[in-house]
């Protein structure tokens, strides 16, 4: 598959030259190349303009394929303490139309959740499952809310999105649960697969539990977002760029020779 056909090269490169690219998935990756080219100028010194070690291999693919979309990643969220539901949903309705969700098993019900979320995905709407009374409800945020709670503390590209509107609304405001915090002590479980997550709210219900755990179900983060918070420059929040399909890991592994002379345009 390795293409060293000069011209060839020089053909793609100039049709790529004035490209803007997104790092989409693979932040981690690009990072580690960024350091490995660091690394390698301490040991040998300024290395070589057609050194292997600095490029990186990339994957491509335009943003408006229609195949293209971005998973949802689920919050199970570990209140470290006991609350009330009661209390809790009324401090919701300050900030969200809460609606809750009733019938059938608890199977159905995610599935009845889920599908309102996506007949509703232009709005932002979470599931909100409470295991310890196992009642789910809908949370549709209500309008100017966030530009009235978190006006300066966002640019407005990344403020009206789904995790943002999470982490600063739901978690920092009702549940007083900081950032630092959550990262600090685990907090918070990610589940692409919501079966998985719903499984692990249950299982982590227990009667000598001393705290709560609360799922959140999350709509898809849309591409046209991820697009305009980076033309801003800025950073996707965590766990909020989960594309897909993935390429295969291993599929195509980057050697790199310390001899080997990357071909570049004539």
């Amino acid at each position: 598959w390795q293409v060293t056909d000069a011209d060839t090269i020089a053909r793609v490169q100039a049709l790529l030259a004035h490209k803007a690219f997104y790092i989409a998935d693979g932040h981690h990756r690009y990072n580690t190349s960024l350091q490995l080219r660091e690394l390698m100028r301490r040991r040998q010194g300024e290395v070589a303009a057609d050194s292997p070690y600095d490029y990186t291999m990339m994957y491509l693919c335009g943003m408006e394929d229609e195949g293209l979309s971005v998973l949802p990643t689920h919050r199970l969220v570990h209140i470290p303490y006991l609350i009330d539901l009661e209390a809790i949903t009324a401090r919701m309705a300050d900030y969200f139309i809460v609606e809750e969700i009733n019938g059938g098993t608890r199977e159905l019900l995610l599935e009845q959740v889920l599908s309102r979320m996506d007949e509703n995905n232009s709005a932002t709407i979470f599931g909100f499952y409470h295991p310890g009374s196992d009642r789910c409800f809908l949370l549709t945020l209500r309008p100017g809310v966030m530009e009235k709670n978190c006006s300066g503390k966002h640019p407005e590209a990344l403020r009206d999105l789904d995790v943002t509107v999470l982490s600063e609304l739901v978690l920092e405001c009702i549940l007083n649960l900081e950032h630092e915090q959550c990262e600090r002590d685990n907090l918070i479980s990610y589940y692409p697969d919501p079966d998985e997550a719903l499984d692990a709210a249950v299982k982590g219900c227990t009667a000598e539990a001393h705290d709560t755990p609360l799922l959140f179900l999350m709509n898809s983060t849309l591409v046209a977002q991820v697009r305009r918070v980076a033309d801003e420059s800025l950073v996707m929040p965590h766990k909020s760029t989960y594309f897909y399909p993935k390429l295969l890991s291993g599929l195509l592994i980057n050697q790199i020779h310390a001899d080997e002379k990357i071909v570049s345009a004539p």
